[in-house]
């Protein structure tokens, strides 16, 4: 049996944490830690319930609980795994044999299948190649996976969160600041087969259009000045456009058309162009996702 343990950071997730941890228990965890990040409800009760260690703490984000739950672990191998999201067996396998057989890369990660508002699946395209550097990081500006699809090394995590440079104080993007760090230590891996299941169009990063861009922006320019590697900061006009575009892609998956015409006709009166653009960004792209 492979030494994996999987972390749940949690917070008021009582619907949706009894099944992460059944998805864990399938992929073949060796222990399960949930790591209630101060939750009002009765997500801890339940994790226990079926299974899982439960660490508490006081509120302090997904990032903290990440940390607290790796920090409780002494296994090998970890992946973190939100609590709506749901682990997927063979690609899991095949993160784990590809890490035991390339020493020298901390994490690797497989296939996303997304999973809409409306219930519907799709696989989600990958814009990295099956070696991930530091520089490419940089240069794609977003990470390679959401955190549940890479398996990472206990050690080389908690490694790279000690490292040079400092980590920042974001409240967004810390799951590309996480593999940022890691790829210091060495190249992340990719493969094609699905490691894990994420819920498209929800958390917090679907509720604030503009901060988690920033908050993007913000990790990039800091670790390329800090580590002297090319990269690209956004323009003003470039991050309200994208900015604009999450809005619109969120509030057509979730069919809030009163959201959305609202939103169109506030933008007409402030930033038509943006506007425009961003209507056709949108819509361009979920029609390219319904023609996979």
């Amino acid at each position: 049996m492979t030494d994996l343990d999987v972390v749940i950071p949690c917070f008021n997730m009582q619907a949706l944490v009894a099944r992460a941890i059944e998805s864990a228990h399938i992929a073949g965890a060796n222990r399960i830690i949930v790591v209630d990040d101060g939750s009002a409800d009765d997500s801890a009760m339940i994790a226990e319930k079926h299974g899982a260690t439960v660490i508490r703490q006081a509120n302090s984000g997904a990032a903290a609980a990440r940390r607290t739950g790796a920090k409780g672990s002494t296994a090998t191998y970890l992946i973190f795994l939100d609590a709506d999201d749901q682990l997927l067996a063979p690609g899991v396998k095949e993160s784990l044999l590809l890490l035991e057989s390339n020493v020298g890369s901390p994490a690797v990660g497989g296939a996303v299948v997304g999973v809409m508002p409306n219930g519907k699946t799709t696989r989600l395209k990958s814009h990295y190649s099956n070696s991930i550097s530091t520089a490419d990081l940089l240069s794609k500006g977003f990470g390679p996976w959401p955190p549940a699809a890479a398996v990472v090394r206990r050690l080389d995590y908690l490694k790279a969160e000690n490292q040079f440079p400092n980590k920042l104080t974001t409240d967004y993007a810390e799951d590309f600041e996480m593999f940022i760090r890691l790829s210091m230590i060495g190249k992340i891996l990719k493969h094609d087969v699905p490691a894990a299941k994420y819920r498209m169009f929800d958390g917090k990063s679907s509720k604030d259009y503009l901060k988690p861009i920033m908050a993007k922006e913000r990790i990039v320019e800091y670790y390329g000045q800090a580590l002297k590697l090319p990269h690209t900061v956004m323009s003003g006009v470039d991050i309200r456009l994208a900015s604009h575009t999450r809005a619109i892609r969120t509030m057509i998956a979730r069919a809030e058309y009163g959201k959305l015409i609202l939103l169109i006709v506030k933008s007409l009166a402030f930033d038509p162009k943006i506007n425009f653009l961003g209507v056709k960004k949108g819509v361009q792209k979920f029609i390219k996702r319904d023609e996979k």
